[in-house]
């Protein structure tokens, strides 16, 4: 996979905020957050989707990810400034939003401070707010400890774990593929390219250090920093049946949680296959 579209800008902290574009040129623009531990070149998966639906994928390094500063004791919230200093290099008044996994939270976040400026949003097997009775029902037992350590564990500590957990060559071996859930397995051992995918991302993702993962894990275990409840954009939420990263669980909390939320769960799916399989299907429904 090779990116041409890789751009970066200077906020006036200092700080560097990254970002790649995808699908259509000329097409709907939608802002992506990448899930968890990954990075810009993420979306290079769904490249096509986006470029068959006419959409305009922007997908962006969070802070301390790839090419994106790291910002010591961030909130969700404060990723909103860039956003929208990135919506103001691109020209940009009102975007769609589109987060997968621990992109949900930021999505959310840029829908609670910025109403004005989104006029959809989707999430996709996104995680939610912690501490929620139930929502860790169907999780994999090693995310469940993974989010145990970021909740006690010291940051060093934490640092170290996500350095061992973030290593694409180790991780994703032929017999630890097999390992995953069945969809997810099936995909990556037909789809070649979705895991040579998958690894580029992750290794750029991580080409600065973990400072960034050590600190994003601590924020999914402690209170987000808004209401809910306060968010008025449309949210689309699909969420994988068979999903042991964020299990379909914390979907139907989001959901009810959110005041205008729609809620799909798709059958034969798990967390990494059901937006490469679906993914046209989904930014055409965000963007109709």
């Amino acid at each position: 996979m090779t990116d041409h579209r890789s751009r970066s800008i200077e906020l006036p902290d200092g700080r560097s905020v990254g970002y790649a574009e995808y699908g259509d040129p000329n097409g709907v623009s939608v802002l992506y957050a990448t899930g968890g531990n990954n990075s810009r070149l993420e979306a290079a998966s769904f490249d096509a989707a986006a470029r068959s639906v006419g959409v305009r994928l922007i997908a962006i390094d969070r802070p301390g990810f790839g090419t994106s500063t790291f910002q010591p004791g961030r909130r969700f919230l404060d990723w909103v400034t860039d956003v929208d200093a990135l919506l103001r290099e691109l020209g940009l008044d009102r975007v769609y939003l589109l987060g997968l996994s621990g992109g949900a939270p930021h999505v959310l976040a840029v829908c609670h401070a910025r109403p004005d400026r989104v006029v959809r949003a989707a999430v996709v097997n996104g995680a939610a707010p912690p501490g929620v009775p139930g929502t860790f029902h169907g999780m994999w037992p090693p995310i469940r400890v993974l989010y145990a350590l970021a909740r006690w564990a010291p940051l060093p500590m934490l640092r170290a774990v996500q350095r061992a957990m973030s290593d694409p060559d180790r991780n994703f071996t032929p017999q630890n593929v097999q390992r995953l859930r069945p969809p997810d397995a099936e995909l990556l051992s037909r789809r070649p390219d979705v895991l040579e995918d998958i690894k580029t991302s992750m290794r750029e993702a991580h080409r600065p250090g973990y400072d960034g993962a050590a600190w994003e894990w601590r924020l999914y275990t402690r209170p987000w920093g808004f209401e809910l409840a306060d968010v008025t954009t449309q949210v689309r939420m699909w969420y994988a049946e068979q999903d042991g990263n964020a299990p379909p669980a914390m979907g139907r909390y989001l959901a009810g949680a959110l005041p205008h939320a729609t809620l799909e769960i798709v059958p034969d799916e798990a967390h990494l296959s059901l937006l490469v399989n679906h993914g046209a299907r989904i930014l055409a429904d965000l963007i109709a």
